[in-house]
């Protein structure tokens, strides 16, 4: 039994409709996610230390910046910011001038996590959660380290 031409011309629009229609969703919430994106980065200045700025798309929400020493293992300093709008920096001196290695942990407009990690004067941003190494006891607010 053959297959009418009118029949296979319909069966291939169909597929190709319902190709389209996933990949514009696809898209969509691509699009969606990138718009809200939060890219924290850490910034030198020989006159006022390191900062964390917000250079994405999208605030960056339950910040927490901690710092690793040279010659020390762990994390220290765990510090609680507010959260940070696209654009803006914040000061982080608590951390000094030379530490050998920085993390911000942090989420976007709807729960994603992120983490930026610095080490030799590169960063890196990773999704998802990083197990936060430090004591809850140790996490202070920004103003406590004022």
């Amino acid at each position: 039994m053959a297959i009418k031409p009118e029949l296979g011309i319909s069966i291939v629009a169909l597929i190709l409709s319902v190709i389209a229609t996933i990949s514009s969703i696809y898209f969509s919430y691509s699009g969606l996610k990138t718009n809200v994106l939060p890219a924290l980065v850490f910034v030198y200045s020989t006159t006022e230390g390191w900062s964390l700025r917000n250079v994405g798309n999208g605030p960056a929400l339950n910040v927490v910046v901690a710092h690793q020493p040279h010659g020390v293992s762990g994390w220290k300093d765990p510090t609680r910011l507010y959260p940070i709008s696209q654009g803006q920096g914040v000061p982080i001196h608590w951390v000094g001038h030379n530490p050998d290695r920085l993390v911000a942990t942090y989420t976007d407009a709807h729960n994603r996590p992120y983490r930026s990690i610095t080490d030799d004067d590169l960063t890196e941003i990773k999704n998802g959660e990083m197990r936060e190494p430090w004591n809850k006891s140790d996490l202070k607010r920004i103003w406590e380290r004022r």
